[in-house]
């Protein structure tokens, strides 16, 4: 379960410098532990203007990151559950109120809505709610790469499976087939 306020748990020594009269801003730190991360953090703000952060470390919690994230940026996710453990490079740039959010990341295991893989690598794109993904994904169930894109409410996957197991993936995609074996091929969701 998430905690309702993950920041709270935060832990690790930050360095700040504020200039009061800009309102600009520099922050690190070279390790900021919580439940859901241990972490490097450098970045710089203009107050109410632009931002520009970089965070690389060990995520232990992927599901309750992308919590963290929403709360910190007060921006809701609206796409699928994402879940697992690994390592990530984030840059967050742009406007204060809206960045851009960028995250490159290996996850062993991960996950995604209905999929679960030994290890999937890839990166995200995030603007506003609009979401661009690409993603290696290699388990003994699936191999392939995924494509994702969010816009809004909309939401598309293109899969380009290099050897799946198709009893296993079928019913994952609700599709009623009584089907064994494997095969490989493209889909789009």
């Amino acid at each position: 379960p998430i905690r309702p306020n993950p920041a709270l748990d935060t832990r690790g020594k930050v360095r700040f410098d504020m200039d009061l009269e800009t309102k600009d801003l520099v922050f690190s730190s070279d390790g900021l532990d919580s439940s859901f991360c241990r972490a490097r953090v450098r970045g710089s703000a203009r107050v109410d203007r632009t931002v520009d952060m970089e965070i690389d470390g060990e995520i232990k919690d992927v599901a309750e990151a992308r919590a963290f994230t929403s709360l910190i940026l007060a921006t809701r996710f609206d796409f699928a559950e994402i879940r697992g453990q690994g390592t990530a490079d984030i840059k967050i740039a742009g406007d204060y109120a809206t960045p851009r959010v960028t995250i490159d990341f290996f996850c062993l295991p991960g996950g995604f809505d209905r999929f679960d893989a030994a290890s999937v690598e890839g990166s995200l794109d995030i603007t506003g709610t609009d979401v661009l993904g690409r993603f290696r994904v290699d388990d003994p169930d699936m191999k392939g790469e995924i494509g994702l894109k969010v816009e809004g409410l909309r939401a598309e996957a293109d899969i380009r499976m290099i050897q799946g197991t198709v009893e296993k993936i079928l019913p994952r995609l609700d599709i009623p087939l009584p089907l064994r074996g494997t095969a490989e091929g493209t889909f789009r969701l």
